[in-house]
């Protein structure tokens, strides 16, 4: 694991610093730190009593608009949080911690932005395109799945995916070529975004689109509207499995620092409760929007 000093978005010095918790189902999961009760038993002369959870801090860049967590898993901490991921001890474990998630869960896995996506791509694909979903799960959710030839699905999870994709590992998967790459909703968990980011590149360099998507949380857009009172950035006190929370900017300089453009990037709000921002990147810029 790392501490980021950084921003780790468009690498600015000094960002912001607040006091903040990671939530006790991540930090008993990723680094088996369960929630500790401090007792007069302890016998710890400077430190009160009192119930103690595993510490971060959040942090801000003032140039790119970012909000980070400054702890940053290694592949070890990543592994253990992710494997089988949702599956019956991840969710046991998380239903320990936050009751109602297995319902919640359940409800979440009803949903999909498939379509959504799909119609943000028509008509820049080949009928039959060849897909590569990095971080897609299983596939359930991976857009043009059912016309797609190859469709390959690269996941930290480990799980087995749907008939007509093929789970890769993440070698494999580099030494091909597609018309589409996916990142949905994998940079904002990612410790390094920027490094997946680069290990990707080259599939866009040979001539891949790249679809990526990740939330707009709500803290961002109150900030992109310039609701900075009390330092609204302050208030992200707990860190779950989002430790990235991206700005327009943020996003944009993260994309251009890996030497790619984003041809596309707007927000989409699909729910009155849930915005995402969309971005649609190739090597060079023909045509460059920004919404």
């Amino acid at each position: 694991m790392e501490i980021a000093r950084r921003c780790i978005y468009c690498d600015h010095d000094a960002p912001e610093l607040s006091p903040a918790i990671i939530m006790p189902f991540v930090a008993h999961r990723a680094l088996g730190y369960k929630p500790v009760k401090i007792t007069s038993d302890w016998g710890l002369r400077d430190v009160p009593v009192g119930q103690c959870q595993a510490r971060c801090n959040t942090l801000h860049c003032i140039n790119c608009g970012g909000v980070f967590m400054d702890l940053r898993f290694g592949e070890a901490e990543m592994a253990a949080l992710y494997n089988d991921y949702r599956g019956p001890d991840y969710t046991a474990l998380r239903e320990r911690y936050e009751p109602d998630y297995r319902l919640r869960n359940e409800e979440l896995s009803q949903l999909s932005h498939t379509l959504a996506v799909e119609n943000f791509m028509s008509g820049k694909l080949p009928e039959q395109p060849s897909i590569l979903d990095w971080g897609g799960d299983d596939g359930r959710n991976t857009p043009f799945r059912y016309k797609a030839s190859p469709c390959h699905i690269v996941d930290i999870s480990g799980k087995a995916t749907l008939p007509g994709t093929l789970g890769l590992t993440a070698a494999d998967a580099l030494g091909n070529d597609y018309d589409l790459v996916i990142l949905s909703h994998v940079l904002e968990h990612h410790p390094s975004p920027l490094s997946l980011l680069k290990v990707i590149a080259p599939l866009i360099h040979r001539g891949a689109q790249l679809y990526i998507e990740v939330p707009y949380e709500k803290l961002m857009i109150k900030l992109a509207c310039g609701d900075d009172t009390e330092q609204i950035w302050q208030t992200k006190r707990h860190w779950h499995e989002h430790v990235n929370f991206f700005s327009k900017t943020a996003l944009k300089t993260l994309i251009a620092r890996t030497g790619l453009v984003a041809d596309q990037l707007l927000e989409r709000q699909d729910s009155p409760e849930s915005s995402v921002l969309c971005a649609l990147c190739t090597h060079h810029s023909t045509n460059e929007k920004y919404f």
